[in-house]
């Protein structure tokens, strides 16, 4: 396993503002609420100015990830020759995992975000990709 801890920094989350700008975070959903509970659509815009930069949007950018992760599973040829197979000398299995956890308290998809393709900018998340996650299998006979 690979594992990735970053801690601190400040993470400006536009793309939470936008949402509130354009009144569709999911903040502003107050369908199952009671009536006493629920808000003016523009209460969100209005009460965190979410047409201008301020500090609401800012998060901590602290996470803990699960970079890799892979577990493999041997068959000695010892099996294959009891089971009748005696051509086959070993069988090994495996599962291989990239960007399998993430720990964090931001609200957005990913905290590894940044402002451009430089990593080494100020951490912002403008509607940016987050790192995908991947699986990969394998399967190796020995004969």
């Amino acid at each position: 396993m690979l594992w990735h801890w970053k801690q601190g920094g400040d993470i400006y989350n536009v793309t939470k503002q936008w949402l509130y700008r354009d009144n569709r975070h999911g903040d502003m959903d107050c369908f199952d609420r009671p009536a006493n509970e629920k808000k003016a659509q523009s209460y969100y815009q209005t009460l965190y100015s979410a047409a201008n930069v301020n500090s609401h949007f800012v998060e901590d950018g602290t996470y803990l990830k699960l970079r890799e992760m892979s577990v493999f599973y041997n068959v000695t040829g010892n099996f294959f020759q009891k089971a009748g197979i005696p051509f086959i000398k070993g069988l090994k299995i495996g599962a291989m995992g990239r960007n399998v956890l993430t720990f964090s308290n931001y609200s957005g998809f990913d905290p590894e975000v940044s402002a451009g393709s430089d990593l080494t900018n100020y951490a912002m998340d403008i509607y940016n990709y987050p790192n995908f996650r991947t699986l990969t299998f394998s399967l190796e006979l020995t004969f």
